[in-house]
């Protein structure tokens, strides 16, 4: 090929870069699925009239903009705060371990550190893409853990009749299903002054707890989720998930604010992590029953 033809590429994109915003064009960088495992998880396209997004490529980029090796485990400290109908109902405390497996199923123990009627309270969930969950409660003053009923986890003791935690690992989780699910890109709006692609996900038949159909925000600028709604056939939003604040944790990027709302009840819960621990090597013990029966 002549050396004019093969440096064609370089010229068009060193005049798009000088020239697009004279004329109005927008140049912005999109995420797109990785060629290979060693590939970077971003790569710089010229978005015009031409370029369509690659939804599933969006969706799968998103896990790798903040756990671009993975974790298997995870330390916090949360903060509970629930609302209901715009006013602040109570806060709690909680010391936070989680699991994360190959096959995306999902471990959490939460230890409630405060007020005093639920201190000493935990619950040991788990759940994952084809389970659909099971949820452990150890009181203090019985020294016994119970299952709560299915169906029931926004029952939990600790939690009331709210939004639970297992909602705000949707963020972590649907990203990482990316590979074996529907997405369709549906449109573009801006979120915070930030360019989003606005994406309709389906799970298809799974047994896991949250439904199938989602419709889920990600930021095309930096690749970070910013929202996702769980919905029914008909369109009505069951829980939607909004990130509040990312943030370095651990030297990785962690949605360190995560709201958690019912809209058709009014009720709302921000989870709020602090002290982030990444891949600490918490055995799996901690997450069984056994474990759980100890008590703290």
């Amino acid at each position: 090929m002549p050396r004019l033809q093969r440096g064609l590429p370089v010229l068009v994109a060193w005049a798009l870069l000088v020239w697009a915003p004279a004329i109005g064009l927008e140049v912005r960088a999109l995420l797109v699925a990785p060629a290979a495992p060693s590939s970077s998880p971003r790569a710089l396209l010229f978005a015009g009239p031409a370029f369509a997004l690659d939804g599933r490529a969006l969706l799968a980029s998103s896990a790798k903009m903040t756990e671009p090796a993975g974790w298997s485990d995870r330390r916090a400290l949360l903060t509970i705060e629930s609302y209901a109908h715009g006013d602040e109902m109570r806060e709690r405390r909680v010391e936070l371990k989680e699991s994360l497996g190959e096959d995306l199923e999902v471990a959490a123990l939460t230890e409630f550190l405060g007020p005093a009627d639920v201190l000493g309270l935990r619950v040991l969930d788990h759940w994952g893409p084809d389970r659909h969950g099971d949820v452990y409660v150890w009181t203090p003053a019985t020294r016994r853990f119970q299952k709560v009923p299915s169906g029931q986890s926004d029952d939990t003791p600790g939690y009331g009749n709210e939004p639970g935690y297992r909602d705000a690992q949707l963020l972590d989780v649907l990203p990482r299903m990316a590979a074996d699910v529907e997405v369709e890109v549906v449109h573009e709006e801006t979120i915070d002054g930030a360019p989003t692609a606005v994406l309709d996900v389906d799970v298809g038949e799974r047994r896991w707890p949250m439904g199938r159909r989602f419709r889920v925000w990600v930021s095309t600028a930096d690749g970070l989720l910013r929202k996702i709604e769980a919905r029914a056939a008909d369109g009505t939003v069951s829980r939607r998930v909004t990130v509040l604040a990312w943030a370095p944790a651990d030297g990785r990027t962690t949605a360190t604010r995560v709201a958690v709302e019912t809209p058709a009840a009014e009720r709302k819960t921000v989870f709020v992590r602090s002290e982030v621990e990444y891949d600490r090597g918490i055995p799996a013990r901690a997450f069984s029953l056994r474990d759980l029966s100890k008590g703290r």
